[in-house]
């Protein structure tokens, strides 16, 4: 959190907000996506949790993102 505090001001907290509840909803979805597939499988659920190395924000206004997946 010390981050996004160090980055984000009055000026650019809006583009920070779209661009991080992109990202947390993309999170979910991935999640959802990996907990089917599990229990279509019979796999277990554990094998479906999302992790990451953390959210590098880019304050340009162009509200693009790219989301690299990994396998377990």
């Amino acid at each position: 959190m010390q981050d996004v505090l160090n980055c984000v001001t009055m000026d650019n907290i809006d583009n920070f907000l779209v661009d991080f509840r992109c990202y947390i909803e993309s999170a979910i979805a991935i999640q959802n996506i990996g907990k089917a597939i599990c229990e279509a499988e019979n796999i277990p659920k554990k094998l479906s949790d999302v992790t990451t190395d953390g959210f590098t924000w880019i304050d340009d206004g162009k509200h693009n993102i790219s989301i690299e997946m990994r396998s377990k």
